[in-house]
């Protein structure tokens, strides 16, 4: 006999799944993969900002960081 007399170690099944597992449990949830980016309307048409909310971003930001649809960059 060999020296090393321990039997090998194999997984225990129980009606074909892993010992620890009955079966009857639904898959652990996962995070789902995104794939891809939704456009919506408003990203793919954005409209420009009131007037007044303009003026008021023109006295914060300076006219060099504006985009030409009036919104900050």
């Amino acid at each position: 006999m060999s020296e090393n007399a321990e039997p090998p170690v194999v997984a225990v099944m129980t009606n074909g799944t892993l010992n620890g597992v009955n079966g009857d449990h639904p898959p652990r949830p996962r995070t789902p993969q995104p794939a891809g980016m939704s456009l919506t309307e408003y990203s793919a048409n954005p409209s420009t900002p009131p007037e007044e909310r303009r003026s008021r971003i023109k006295g914060v930001v300076p006219e060099d960081f504006l985009l030409p649809d009036g919104h900050p960059d």
